[in-house]
């Protein structure tokens, strides 16, 4: 594990987006051609399963690139497996944000952190850890990362963040931050520009003032200024409102209420958008409570020597 050299690069996994089934062996996250134990499932078709040990997704299949663009029309809602209990792993960027941001800890800024999570795209059920990980993982591990990958300079996840603020009501804007249009056709049947519309219009008609910040590349967001909690703590944002998207996490860090509709990385930190429709309240969780949230999430969290080499599964199932 070394901080300036890159995990995530396809020469070490060989996977690109989408579903790959998981083959008898020790849960290593690369294909079999690089050492792993997955094989990629064939035509992203969910009657072309044929195996015992469930399916790990990498990311979302409708963002492939050569040599499998042509299947990127063939999404899977993860409630297929779920429903059918097979087990379900997905991969995606970290709970976390601010791991992939630049810093002592990334300096190059790669992508070398990810969560995996079980029979969820959000977050594991803490049911599903063994007693090892709830002892030992979350965040104890990630500190203890964190204090190697610095050579001892950052020794506690909340000096990467930026400024750790108490959640708090106060005036400002409403920031809506949609996720993609893909994620909206696929997950929820509408599009990014439909339900920003509609969350405008509610929101207006609320009182507020609506800002709308679309989804930076990461190119944009290493600038000065590009990071959302950067964005927040200029303290002229009153909530953030999102759908299916991890921003809920840097909001509370950065101690501005988050509103979601859909999936999230919240639990019940976050107001759910019916409530806040309905009673126009917010909720506003202690430090402690948010301290306990990112316990949870880093949980999920893998360095990606981890996963390549399957230390992952023996940590988060025992």
């Amino acid at each position: 594990m070394i901080a300036d050299y890159s995990y995530a690069r396809k020469e070490i996994h060989g996977m690109y987006f989408g579903v790959y089934q998981i083959e008898p062996g020790f849960m290593r996250v690369a294909t079999q051609e690089k050492g792993g134990d997955l094989v990629r499932l064939p035509e992203q078709k969910f009657e072309r399963y044929t195996g015992k040990r469930g399916v790990v997704q990498l990311g979302n299949v409708w963002a492939v690139k050569a040599p499998y663009e042509h299947e990127r029309d063939r999404f899977i809602h993860p409630r297929e497996w779920i429903k059918r209990k097979i087990p379900y792993w997905f991969w995606d960027n970290p709970g976390l944000p601010h791991l992939l941001y630049k810093g002592p800890w990334n300096p190059r800024g790669y992508k070398n952190w990810c969560r995996i999570v079980h029979n969820s795209t959000s977050i594991t059920d803490e049911r599903l850890y063994n007693k090892h990980q709830l002892k030992y993982g979350g965040i104890r591990k990630l500190n203890g990362q964190l204090k190697m990958l610095t050579d001892g300079a950052i020794v506690d996840w909340r000096d990467i963040v930026g400024g750790f603020r108490t959640v708090e009501q106060r005036k400002g804007i409403a920031l809506i931050c949609p996720s993609s249009n893909q994620m909206f056709m696929n997950y929820y049947g509408t599009s990014s520009s439909e339900w920003v519309k509609q969350k405008t219009q509610h929101l207006e008609q609320m009182g507020y003032t609506v800002e709308v910040r679309g989804k930076p590349g990461r190119p944009q967001r290493e600038k000065q200024g590009g990071k959302l909690y950067e964005r927040l703590h200029r303290g002229d944002v009153a909530l953030t409102v999102t759908c299916h998207s991890a921003a809920v996490v840097e909001s509370l860090i950065a101690g501005v209420p988050a509103v979601s509709e859909g999936a999230h990385l919240g639990k019940n930190l976050v107001t759910p958008w019916h409530e806040f429709l309905k009673t126009g309240t917010l909720r506003t969780p202690k430090v402690s409570d948010v301290e306990g949230l990112v316990e949870h999430l880093a949980r999920d969290i893998y360095h990606k020597t981890e996963i390549h080499y399957g230390s992952w599964f023996q940590e988060h199932m025992g």
